[in-house]
């Protein structure tokens, strides 16, 4: 699936109606799967792309206004 203007639009639409009922969208995020339907864990998790943003000298700092514990999970 590709998103073309009209998709975008409707993406744009969906996240603002969530919106009106107090909802709030996180993310919104797509991928392709291999033929088989799956897909290596260790290229979505964010400790891979932490541990490179780090390698490439970016300080990474999380924001969360999740408890604690929450958030180091």
């Amino acid at each position: 699936m590709v998103l073309d203007p009209a998709l975008h639009t409707q993406v744009l639409a969906d996240v603002a109606a969530m919106a009106d009922d107090a909802l709030r969208t996180l993310a919104v995020a797509r991928r392709t799967l291999a033929a088989d339907g799956q897909i290596q864990s260790d290229a979505v998790e964010a400790a891979v792309a932490i541990a490179q943003a780090r390698q490439a000298g970016i300080r990474v700092i999380m924001i969360t206004g999740d408890h604690p514990r929450t958030a180091c999970a």
